[in-house]
Parts: structure tokens; C-alpha cells; sequence
């Protein structure tokens, strides 16, 4: 009796095991998901950033503060997948850091149109937006490489926690006949 007692306490953790397991793939996928969205917000971004910057034509703005909350958003989501997760969250503080210094290069480039500033200033602000948006995307190309690393073994462990559960659902069944 007591040693199937302990064979139920330890089924009944391996429910609890199984289940941290299933959600720690559940939210790694959902990274790579919110990842996949990043590039096109930051292309569409820039496009509609540089097109307001080069023409003064305000249909740019619209798009540019669109993608502006969606980049937001998408942030805000990787935060919240990134809680209790080190590597996720290290890689998207990186993505942050850089698309704030873009948005400060590109709200400097927005100014300096509205300013008499010597054509050459004007041309280092264009090429700064230009090289933080590299930076930008390409610190996105890592955290898409993190997500889908994290969800693939995240998606085995979870596979490997249903099959050692059922092998030990399997036994506590046969001990139990």
C-alpha cells in the first residue's frame, strides 16, 4: 500500500511535470509567432520613415505610427513570453535597445527637415537612421535564430515528458492489476 501510495504521488507529479513542460513549448511557440511579425513591422517602418523624411508627404505618417504600435505591441508580448526566460529575455532587451536608438535617429531626422541644417549634417542623420535600422533587423535575425531554438527543444522536452509519463502511467497500471 505504501509503495503504491508513493507510485500515485509521483504519477500525480509527473501530471504537474508534463503540464509545465507542455506550456513551456506552448509560449516558445508563441515567440517564434510574435519573432516571425518583427521584420516586416521594422521593412514597413523604414520605408515609411525614410518616404516621410526625403518628401515631407504626410501619407508616410499614417503607416509610420501603424507600425509604430504594432512594434509596440509585438515588444510588449515578447516581455510578457520572456518572463522566467533568461535568454529570451536578454536577446529581446537587445532588440529594444536598438530600435530605440533608431526611433531617436529617425524623430532627429524628422526635425531636421523642418530646420535649416547644411545639406552634409542632413546626410550623416539619413545614413545613422539607416545603419540603427541594420542593427535593428539585424538584432530581429536573432531573436528569430533564440525563438525557434528555444521552441524546438522546448518542443522536445515537452515530447519526452509525455512519453516518460506514459511509460509511468503504463506501469502504475500494470502494478495496480
Amino acid at each position: 500500500d505504501q509503495f503504491f501510495g508513493r507510485r500515485r504521488t509521483d504519477f500525480v507529479r509527473g501530471d504537474g511535470r508534463r503540464a509545465n513542460a507542455e506550456q513551456a513549448a506552448a509560449a516558445a511557440g508563441a515567440a517564434v509567432l510574435v519573432t516571425a511579425r518583427l521584420d516586416p513591422i521594422l521593412a514597413n517602418l523604414s520605408t515609411d520613415q525614410r518616404g516621410f523624411a526625403l518628401t515631407g508627404d504626410s501619407s508616410f505618417l499614417g503607416p509610420y505610427r501603424l507600425g509604430r504600435i504594432q512594434l509596440d505591441l509585438a515588444m510588449d508580448s515578447l516581455s510578457q513570453l520572456g518572463k522566467d526566460n533568461e535568454e529570451l529575455t536578454f536577446a529581446t532587451d537587445r532588440l529594444d535597445r536598438a530600435i530605440l536608438s533608431w526611433r531617436r535617429a529617425a524623430t532627429r531626422q524628422f526635425s531636421a527637415r523642418l530646420s535649416d541644417i547644411p545639406e552634409d549634417t542632413a546626410v550623416a542623420i539619413a545614413h545613422r537612421v539607416i545603419v540603427l535600422m541594420d542593427s535593428a533587423r539585424a538584432a530581429t535575425g536573432m531573436l528569430e535564430r533564440v525563438t525557434r531554438a528555444q521552441a524546438e527543444r522546448r518542443a522536445r522536452e515537452a515530447a519526452r515528458q509525455i512519453e516518460v509519463d506514459s511509460r509511468e502511467s503504463l506501469l502504475v497500471r500494470l502494478l495496480l492489476v
